[in-house]
């Protein structure tokens, strides 16, 4: 039977459910789910990266390696499985990813240090998939990458569609139902914070939630914006979020 990874998350702040079994007891059924996670990134990561020799034979050891830098220890929200909940939003709603975009979805937050400034991580993580895959799928797919570092933004020249489409399925948790979209801010908070302290954490968070209420759109791409289900909910929650943390 196949694992909502969607509903999952819900549950698990991206940290909890499937997090690391190291940090924290888990239940037989946490591990049972952290199980799943891991055997769901790892095998479908390698059979993406498996045809035409684009990793001379390596594409388990990829794959393993990469769901290994997404499950370090401190990190809540950009874990292993937040890839699979990318991939199951497009399919939910009836995304076609291409090959590239599909490379750029798995390696986009592969390598993710907390506190850094803006851009870095992805520039990083773009790095890794050169460094790491052959063959003409790699350079767009660094280019969305990149991407992924600049969605504050207001505006990117010459984006295409398929670039702000995985642009926009990083962030498709703001478009969940309110209690659900702040669970999954307190996963993003749970690795800032430490890092930032509780008052310039909270003024920075502040900040972001109204650079995107004052820009007037949280998607890019066409068929997020489109969609009364997506972009009138995230900025319904956008607004949802400053009332909550100036009330």
């Amino acid at each position: 039977m196949k694992t909502d990874f969607s509903k999952t998350a819900f549950v698990s702040r991206y940290g909890e459910l499937c997090g690391d079994p190291l940090r924290r007891p888990m239940t037989a059924r946490q591990l049972q789910a952290y199980a799943d996670v891991r055997a769901s990134f790892v095998e479908s990561l390698e059979d993406l990266l498996s045809p035409n020799g684009k990793t001379g034979g390596n594409a388990g050891v990829i794959a393993c390696h990469v769901y290994s830098l997404m499950s370090r220890t401190g990190l809540a929200y950009h874990t292993a499985l937040h890839p699979l909940v990318m991939l199951e939003s497009a399919e939910v709603f009836g995304i076609q990813l291409c090959p590239w975009q599909q490379l750029a979805v798995w390696f986009h937050d592969a390598i993710y240090i907390p506190g850094v400034a803006p851009g870095v991580s992805e520039q990083l993580s773009a790095d890794l998939l050169r460094n790491l895959v052959r063959g003409a799928d790699v350079e767009p797919a660094c280019d969305a990458i990149v991407c992924t570092g600049r969605w504050m933004d207001a505006k990117i020249p010459n984006l295409d569609e398929q670039c702000a489409e995985v642009m926009d399925l990083d962030i498709v948790s703001i478009a969940w139902p309110f209690k659900l979209a702040k669970l999954s801010d307190d996963a993003v908070s749970e690795e800032l914070r430490p890092f930032y302290g509780n008052e310039r954490f909270a003024a920075g968070r502040l900040k972001f939630w109204q650079t995107l209420r004052d820009r007037g759109f949280v998607y890019r791409s066409k068929r997020f914006r489109e969609d009364d289900s997506l972009e009138p909910v995230a900025m319904g929650n956008v607004k949802r979020m400053i009332k909550a943390m100036t009330a």
